[in-house]
């Protein structure tokens, strides 16, 4: 995560080769600095500062909900991690009914 926070951070998108570079707005570089900070709780303890920065463009229920989002993807990069499940390998079975 901390490297596509990077390349968000410096305005690149990911939509074509050769795109037009784009910066991201305040409320986006807050989002990406708290993802980053309780992506990384056990080294930064997710500063005050972070706090307060994200809290001025997400309101509580806007905050919960990107909290959770960022824990659920970190949550399944460990499960990845650990059963060294390759990047980009996994295909959905059809459900049967």
């Amino acid at each position: 995560m901390r490297a596509h926070a990077a390349r968000l951070n410096s305005g690149f998108t990911r939509s074509t080769p050769g795109a037009r570079r784009r910066s991201n707005s305040d409320r986006e570089r807050a989002a990406l600095e708290w993802t980053e900070a309780i992506t990384r709780v056990a080294d930064t303890h997710v500063p005050d500062e972070v706090f307060t920065r994200v809290r001025v463009h997400f309101d509580e229920p806007q905050l919960v909900a990107l909290t959770f989002a960022a824990v659920v993807i970190n949550s399944f990069n460990r499960l990845a991690i650990s059963f060294r499940v390759p990047a980009g390998t996994y295909q959905p079975q059809p459900v049967h009914a």
